[in-house]
């Protein structure tokens, strides 16, 4: 019948700007593409998901500068409450 176990990791860092340096996002990229790989996982949700999702006109690349991922947490935070 199946069913849905939601499994969360956490990153934590001691990095300044660790959220925002295109290197740091792009591994974090890579591991969640590990993560669907494995049998059984049904999704996956990460950061550069998001960032992906926000900047459509780009395609399916991250932003390749901090500037630019600034640019995406800026935009969003303009947004309204939802």
């Amino acid at each position: 019948m199946g069913g849905v176990l939601p499994l969360e990791l956490i990153v934590n860092t001691d990095r300044d700007k660790t959220w925002s340096d295109p290197e740091q996002i792009e591994r974090l990229d890579r591991f969640s593409q590990e993560i669907r790989q494995v049998a059984g996982v049904g999704s996956v949700h990460s950061l550069p998901d998001f960032l992906r999702a926000v900047d459509q006109k780009k395609g399916s690349a991250l932003p390749s500068t901090a500037g630019g991922i600034a640019e995406i947490y800026f935009l969003y935070s303009l947004s309204t409450n939802n």
